[in-house]
């Protein structure tokens, strides 16, 4: 007999034998139910078809009075039925469940099978989230950093660069510094950064680059900088995201599909469901969700989105903060700040699809400001409008910009128009005298083909008023319309291979343009590619010849080689060589007659972990890979080779995305044989102009070897089969004893242990000794144990 077959004999002849017996167990029961027998089972429970066990129930007449713990665990909830105690069981009144749960008792089967609308269920909200990947490690180690080049140009001189940094408990202090070919010397930015990643704000001290949006101002402003960063996680999603909701009976799974790409499945009890956070391509697009229940069967449902990074999500806000005093955009000053200064801006996710914003910028004799509006609207593309207004020197000026795009799969376009009035003015730009009084720029795209695209560009302007005397180009006279059209043809014919044609037609301050180019890229392979391509224009016709080779991630060779004819001649090349504490360039160009030659060199100086090394110039972030104490292991980043460790096991990679989860690992196989590591590859993020150190541990395998002997009354005998124990600090390493005394251990490091050898009925104790060496296999020779008989009866 099966142990299915056996299990619901034994329920059957518990049933039978409830209904022999004379006296029942009568709970406490609603009025009216009094001196009701009821009669005690086990069965099995089916939800909606699926079996979940087994569940105690008394049977009444009619009505069933299940366990609610074993309801409860087939995912059922809000029981709120009748209810009555027997034997420390809570139980429930099925029929008073009715008509979200209905049942049924199959009594030759033994079976409860139970039959629950969706809403029985518990609802579950899932965010499905397939942008974040698991084990990401913040690391922030203490670290500081100097970046150097020295750039000779024949016939200037030599210009030189420098920017310091150091990263102190989440606090980056930096500041750069520049060398013209002059002689001249000028201090960059200098600035004290912390971050916040936990409420996704930094605040900079110092030196800053302000900005207020479409119609604002900015610079360089030193002073006190607050703003909301979402690249402090780079994985937030800020911006709208998919969802999708339903109703399920069975626990199912949904495989989802973006664009027909699988992107994600998940796993959902029975119940009411919503998938949120979906992150997708911004335009148009199309979604796919597949759901398969418990018994296999499919139900598959398709729609259309439209998503926009312009807007926020509901509730998300956006904004920076800048107080402190304008800096002068040129000269050579160390200081250079003129008058004080404040900009804001700031955004509000309204809803899904509309976010609503505004700027403001004061100083001493302005004040500018406006509202703005950035919409999605459906699937039929999003809208952005800006307003805004300015008073400066008793002077008041108005703009205003509307802007419409949408982007599909097949078909692009895009629309913005904006306006200045000659007074408006903003900070960086007392009056628009740069600004066009109107602007108009047009764009489409088409894909014909899965390989052919065209898309053209328009762009229409109108110049604002010269000042007195000002020369102006032919047919570009004060307040003339320019305009600007170009039309481009795109073929990608393989893998390797493009060819595309463009051709421009416009008036600009120049006058007349007209130009066609034609051209074909292919790619060589190995970091290697070339264009060819002829440019026709009134000035002539011109062909263009480039191979360039990019560098690689870690140390290598890059070049880059170009050829043109046109009013002289154009040729040249350059090559670049990259080591692991540098980089190096010459570039040759010559133009006509004339030669220039540039020689370059760049580096950096990063300390971390105790120690000083040289690199190439640090970027964003570094970190510091360790496998101490073992040479020449080559290190990953992205999969990409970065460099090989120095004498001490060290390899520094300089150019790291801060926050993000970089992937740094090692080659297992260049780590000797009788090393074991706990694992090849984690994902780190660095702080912001910060390092983190990320050790991957190799222990050495060293094998302890020997023979045991036991001297018992007077006679030495081999303890075979018997068993030793040595007792470390906080552990216990044993060993098996072989036939001729024999025993094996790992990884026991240098020192005296006791030990305890177990043989039968005999037993012993010694100080076992691990001498310092270097050999994987430490042989201890023969060890006599003065033993002993067990005193056990």
């Amino acid at each position: 007999m099966t142990g299915h077959a056996t299990r619901r004999g034994v329920r059957a002849l518990a049933l039978a034998a409830a209904a022999c017996f004379t006296v029942s167990v009568v709970a406490v029961v609603p009025s009216g139910a009094a001196g009701q027998e009821r009669q005690r089972a086990i069965l099995t429970l089916k939800v909606n078809g699926v079996e979940n066990g087994d569940i105690f129930v008394l049977v009444d007449g009619k009505d069933l009075w299940a366990e609610v713990g074993a309801l409860e665990g087939a995912g059922l909830k809000g029981l709120a039925g009748l209810r009555l105690t027997d034997t420390n069981r809570t139980l429930v009144s099925l029929r008073s469940l009715a008509p979200a749960i209905t049942f049924e008792f199959d009594e030759p089967a033994l079976e409860l099978r139970v039959k629950a609308s969706p809403d029985a269920f518990g609802s579950t909200t899932v965010a499905v989230d397939v942008t974040r990947p698991a084990g990401v490690v913040y690391a922030r180690s203490t670290s500081a950093f100097f970046n150097y080049a020295l750039n000779y140009h024949s016939g200037l001189g030599v210009d030189a660069s420098g920017e310091a940094g150091i990263q102190i408990a989440g606090m980056a202090l930096s500041s750069t510094v520049s060398r013209r070919a002059d002689g001249a010397w000028t201090r960059g930015f200098s600035r004290l950064t912390i971050d916040d990643r936990a409420r996704l704000t930094r605040w900079t001290i110092g030196d800053a680059i302000a900005a207020t949006g479409v119609l604002g101002g900015g610079g360089v402003v030193g002073g006190v900088t607050v703003a909301r960063d979402y690249g402090l996680d780079p994985y937030f999603v800020r911006h709208p995201t998919l969802g999708f909701t339903g109703a399920l009976d069975t626990a199912s799974t949904v495989d989802i599909y973006v664009n027909g790409q699988f992107v994600s499945r998940q796993d959902l009890p029975p119940g009411p469901f919503r998938l949120d956070n979906l992150a997708a391509p911004s335009g148009r697009g199309e979604t796919r969700y597949v759901i398969r229940d418990a018994f296999g069967r499919e139900r598959d449902y398709q729609s259309s989105y439209y998503l926009t990074n312009a807007v926020l999500a509901a509730g998300l806000q956006e904004y920076s903060y800048t107080a402190g005093w304008m800096r002068s955009s040129g000269g050579t000053g160390w200081v250079g700040y003129l008058e004080p200064a404040l900009l804001a801006s700031h955004r509000i996710g309204v809803t899904g699809g509309i976010t609503v914003g505004g700027r403001l910028e004061a100083s001493r004799s302005l004040l500018s400001g406006g509202p703005t509006l950035n919409a999605r609207l459906w699937q039929a593309g999003e809208i952005e409008l800006a307003v805004g207004v300015s008073r400066h020197d008793g002077r008041t000026g108005a703009a205003w910009s509307a802007a419409y795009s949408y982007f599909g799969r097949v078909f692009a376009a895009s629309a913005a128009v904006r306006s200045f009035d000659p007074a408006y003015a903003v900070i960086g730009a007392s009056e628009t005298g740069g600004q066009p009084r109107m602007q108009v720029d047009l764009s489409g795209s088409v894909r014909i083909s899965r390989r052919v695209g065209v898309s053209i560009q328009e762009t229409v302007r109108r110049s604002s008023p010269q000042a007195a005397g000002a020369v102006t180009a032919p047919g570009a006279a004060s307040g003339a319309w320019l305009h600007r059209t170009t039309l481009r043809l795109q073929s990608q014919l393989s893998r390797r291979l493009s060819l595309f044609v463009s051709a421009t037609y416009g008036r600009d301050s120049g006058g007349l343009t007209r130009s066609v180019m034609a051209g074909a890229s292919i790619s060589l392979g190995n970091r290697t590619s070339g264009l060819v391509s002829v440019d026709a224009s009134a000035a002539g016709i011109s062909p263009r010849l480039e191979v360039q080779r990019s560098l690689p991630v870690g140390e290598g060779l890059g070049y880059r080689v170009r050829l043109a004819t046109a009013l002289g001649g154009l040729s040249g090349g350059s090559i670049e060589y990259q080591t692991s504490f540098g980089r190096y360039t010459l570039d040759q160009t010559g133009l006509g007659n004339s030669r220039r030659t540039d020689v370059g060199v760049s580096g950096g100086i990063v300390a971390i972990g105790g120690g000083v090394f040289l690199t190439r110039t640090v970027q964003d972030s570094f970190a510091l890979i360790r496998v101490p104490g073992i040479k020449g292991v080559t290190g990953y980043a992205s999969n990409q080779t970065v460099g090989k460790t120095d004498a001490r096991g060290n390899l520094l990679v300089p150019n790291l995305l801060p926050y993000y989860g970089n992937e740094l690992g090692i080659r297992d196989q260049d780590v000797p044989l009788n090393y074991s590591l706990a694992s090849t590859s984690r994902r780190v993020a660095p702080p912001y102009q910060g390092g983190a150190v990320v050790t991957f541990l190799a222990e050495r395998l060293t094998a302890i070897v020997g023979v045991l002997q036991m001297e018992i009354e007077g006679r030495t005998v081999v303890p075979a089969n018997g068993r030793l124990a040595v007792f470390l600090a906080g552990r216990e390493v044993e060993s098996p004893i072989g036939r001729g005394g024999e025993f094996y251990l790992e990884n026991v490091p240098p020192g005296r242990y006791r030990a305890v050898v177990e043989f039968g009925d005999a037993g012993g104790e010694f100080t076992m000794v691990i001498p310092e060496s270097q050999a994987s296999v430490i042989k201890l020779g023969t060890i006599l144990v003065r033993g002993r008989l067990s005193t056990r009866p």
